[in-house]
């Protein structure tokens, strides 16, 4: 929550500089633009941090996890007669419902590093490069 308000109070002093612009008497057409990407900006910003902090899937989680106990403990229970085909089914059921499990997990959070499914934040990091 810190680093959103220190954010928007980052995009908010934008306001004074266009308010100089208009007092040195710069064309209204750019400062209005200049107010409309303010705004845009503050807008995406806001997004961002909602869908960082929301958790989108938890109830995915419960039913992925249960699924996966049930049909693992059902191949398990299962009487094929040559115990390889057994064990190859109950690997590729395995491997199936452990990779929804960490798919869903990298999904919930693609900001979290190290994950598959990871936002890479390079052009949030060459425009702060570029301000300062």
């Amino acid at each position: 929550n810190g680093k959103k308000k220190k954010t928007v109070e980052a995009i908010s002093k934008l306001t004074e500089s266009t308010i100089e612009m208009d007092n040195l008497g710069i064309s209204p057409n750019y400062v209005s633009r200049i107010k409309t990407e303010q705004a845009g900006i503050t807008k995406n910003v806001l997004r961002a941090f909602q869908i960082k902090e929301t958790s989108f899937i938890p109830a995915a989680y419960a039913i992925v996890e249960v699924m996966s106990v049930f049909m693992i403990i059902g191949v398990m229970l299962l009487k094929l007669e040559p115990f390889v085909t057994s064990l190859v089914l109950l690997s590729i059921v395995v491997y199936i419902f452990l990779y929804m499990i960490f798919f869903i997990k990298d999904l919930d959070d693609p900001f979290e590093n190290g994950g598959y499914a990871d936002v890479d934040m390079f052009l949030i990091d060459e425009f702060e490069k570029k301000v300062k």
